[in-house]
């Protein structure tokens, strides 16, 4: 399948974390960089329960930032010729969006990978 490693970014927030104008890494989140396959990717992004926690997977092209916050998932995507913005996604879905990534692509069009819906947001 998808056997090449990416760099991967994991921000994980604790629970109790209150809202604030600014956060501090070490004290209200952990910051982890790794070079990861796929499966291993999509685990952290399984795993994100906490708001502002997020798995940022870059991409030969793209930068693909999947975060928690207001208790759903959702992904910015941001590459050289666009953005793609999606909110309360599924784990099926941001499966099938990191595929498409992982695979190369560069331009995402304007419905999400592995559905018939339209972006809640983008430009291209």
């Amino acid at each position: 399948m998808l056997k090449n490693k990416m760099k991967v970014s994991f921000k994980d927030f604790g629970a109790n974390v209150p809202v604030k104008q600014k956060y501090e890494c070490g004290v209200d989140y952990l910051w982890h960089d790794f070079d990861l396959a796929f499966e291993d990717a999509f685990y952290l992004v399984e795993k994100l329960k906490n708001n502002h926690s997020s798995v940022i997977v870059f991409t030969l092209w793209a930068a693909v930032d999947f975060y928690f916050f207001n208790d759903a998932l959702h992904v910015q995507i941001d590459t050289a010729t666009g953005f793609w913005h999606e909110s309360s996604l599924d784990l099926p879905v941001a499966k099938e969006i990191l595929k498409v990534a992982w695979a190369g692509c560069e331009h995402f069009g304007s419905q999400i990978p592995g559905t018939v819906r339209e972006w809640d947001a983008y430009c291209i």
